[in-house]
């Protein structure tokens, strides 16, 4: 259920204005094996699959939500972006991070944030930032990212 109150507050972000192209911030959830399947399937398919927000599996909720209807989770999302392994950092900061993900991070808080059946907790979260990650290192046709990763302790409401 906490699946798809999530869902429904993180699919349908506003689209990401880069270089006069707009990219549609596409979300799912699972495991990193799940993660990489999914990057698979769609490069296989050829889909538009970037910018990515990912919800990681499992998480734990805490609280008696059969009783109250509320619960509260620590989840990590991953927030990615397709990018070069021959640009500089400081083309990253510019390119990627400034016109893509921190855009991405600031409305994926402000959707957990506000209405829907979440909020975010005490408003703590942890950023982590990486530059020129390589999703599968042993492939040759691995993606490249710029990411974000968030850890934020969010309420779920599961009666609205």
């Amino acid at each position: 259920m906490e699946f798809k109150i999530i869902e429904e507050r993180l699919n349908g972000l506003d689209p990401i204005v880069s270089d006069g192209l707009e990219f549609t911030p596409v979300f799912g959830y699972g495991s990193k094996k799940d993660l990489m399947a999914h990057l698979r399937s769609e490069r296989k398919d050829g889909d538009s699959y970037y910018p990515l927000v990912w919800l990681m599996t499992p998480f734990k909720t805490d609280g008696d939500y059969f009783a109250t209807g509320r619960a509260e989770a620590e989840v990590d999302l991953i927030i990615a972006t397709l990018t070069s392994r021959d640009i500089s950092n400081k083309e990253r900061v510019r390119i990627t991070f400034e016109n893509t993900l921190e855009p991405l991070l600031e409305n994926v808080v402000a959707r957990l944030r506000t209405g829907g059946g979440t909020s975010v907790q005490d408003g703590i979260f942890n950023v982590e930032k990486f530059f020129g990650y390589d999703t599968d290192s042993s492939n040759a046709a691995s993606d490249v990212w710029d990411a974000i990763t968030l850890q934020i302790k969010i309420k779920i409401k599961y009666i609205c």
